[in-house]
């Protein structure tokens, strides 16, 4: 039986979002939509599904495609959404073994902070998927320690890194002909960016 209390959200807990903001007496309604979007993209809840669907469709539907050599990028909201799906995605290759062989690595700029990246309701939804310390430092280095300091262009060539998780990096200017699909969840600004981030699919992988 399904617990529909698990991903329950009360009134109380959106209103609270209000005191992430700077001016707590007065929000605008622009605000307040942007904190609830950022609120609801690190869900603990909504990083697991989304992860999961991105694994079992991509085993599914694309991992075969060019001889078994197809890879995947993954377009998400921010930095601190990179880092969460990482471990996600992480934490659901480690406990389904039948997708051993599907690794990713993470590509967003600078460092974040693990106070950036909580949520509050990790601990009570997730487990220990998504527990960081406030102090932990996250970055392309360490969150990618088996290429760690590789461009990561070049280390998404390599046969074993299946799907590339981004943030506000690769959409434009990168060339990978076995990048076959993508999965967005971040609203794209305009009609330039949307030709600039699909067009990563259009290059042809050589034979």
């Amino acid at each position: 039986m399904l617990d529909v209390l698990q991903a329950y959200v009360s009134y109380q807990t959106a209103f609270n979002l209000s005191k992430q903001l700077e001016d707590r007496k007065r929000v605008s309604g622009k605000a307040a939509r942007k904190a609830l979007a950022q609120w609801m993209a690190l869900h603990p809840t909504n990083v697991t599904q989304k992860v999961q669907f991105i694994i079992e469709h991509f085993s599914k539907n694309v991992a075969q495609r060019l001889d078994g050599k197809a890879k995947a990028m993954v377009v998400t909201s921010s930095r601190a959404a990179a880092v969460r799906y990482k471990k996600g995605f992480d934490r659901y290759i480690e406990t389904h073994p039948e997708h051993a062989g599907i690794h990713s690595l993470v590509a967003f700029s600078g460092k974040l902070t693990g106070k950036q990246v909580i949520h509050a309701d990790d601990e009570r939804l997730a487990g220990d998927v998504f527990v960081v310390n406030e102090d932990e430092e996250f970055s392309e280095a360490t969150m990618n320690p088996d290429v760690a300091g590789q461009d990561l262009r070049k280390a998404f060539e390599r046969p074993e890194y299946r799907v590339m998780l981004v943030a506000d990096k690769f959409q434009t200017g990168f060339d990978q002909p076995r990048l076959v699909a993508m999965y967005i969840d971040k609203k794209i600004a305009n009609d330039v960016e949307i030709v600039q981030t699909l067009s990563r699919l259009n290059r042809m992988a050589p034979g």
